[in-house]
């Protein structure tokens, strides 16, 4: 059976993202890049480059001028992802550097107004939080 998630996320280093501060949805990525060519007639694949991002969004407040400022497009920092919260023994995504590729608001009238944030990571290690 599957454990419901209440992810939190930390960039840069030491300021942490909850429900309190109303994550919307969040979604991360580890892939790599497929490397095709020909040879003997088949597709061989390679592994390349590797693409590892961390998408989410968060619910703001008119005040919220921290949040938007720390997470403006160019901001770096090490990140962490933890999908079923910050407890020992559940899942935790790090990385040594995490860039902010996009930082986008997303509003309409008389609707609660997001921050969509990508995050690109340099590396990740995936182990159990301690």
């Amino acid at each position: 059976m599957a454990t419901v998630g209440a992810p939190t996320i930390t960039f840069p280093s030491g300021t942490t993202y909850s429900a309190t501060d109303c994550i919307q949805v969040a979604s991360f990525t580890n892939g790599k890049e497929d490397i095709t060519y020909r040879c003997g007639g088949d597709y061989a694949h390679l592994s390349g480059t590797s693409t590892i991002t961390l998408d989410f969004s968060i619910a703001l407040l008119a005040t919220d001028t921290a949040k938007v400022t720390a997470l403006a497009p160019g901001a770096t920092g090490i990140a962490e992802y933890h999908p079923f919260g910050d407890a020992a023994g559940r899942i935790e995504h790090t990385t040594t550097k995490a860039t902010v590729m996009k930082a986008d608001l997303s509003d309409s009238a008389g609707k609660v107004v997001n921050l969509d944030v990508t995050l690109v990571w340099d590396n990740v290690t995936s182990t159990a939080a301690t």
